[in-house]
């Protein structure tokens, strides 16, 4: 999520590494986002699809990353002391999703 001057707390959404500085594999959504949104967030990106495609790989768990892009939503616009929050990486599972990291910037 990052603050912008014009639309408010924006979020972010895709995969990591590589993949986000070669690819730009990443999708955006001015908050506050339905869970319909973050779902769609979720499927919108190619690593999605890659990852249901490779052999022996397990997707990632949609209903875990709407989930918390959710909770991010809803807990930004509440915060406006917040400029900046990256959580990276998300791992997903059936049942849940963990934080590994979190990065945070206040005004």
């Amino acid at each position: 999520m990052t603050r912008d001057d014009t639309f408010g707390p924006t979020g972010m959404f895709g995969t990591a590494g590589i993949f986000l500085e070669r690819l730009r594999d990443i999708t955006f959504r001015v908050t506050p986002v339905t869970r319909r949104g973050a779902c769609e967030m979720a499927r919108q990106i190619e690593g999605c699809s890659v990852l249901n495609e490779v052999a022996g790989q397990r997707a990632p768990h949609i209903d875990a990353l709407a989930d918390t892009i959710g909770k991010v939503a809803i807990l930004t616009p509440e915060h406006s002391e917040m400029r900046e929050l990256d959580l990276n990486p998300v791992l997903a599972f059936e049942s849940g999703a963990s934080i590994v990291d979190a990065r945070v910037i206040l005004r």
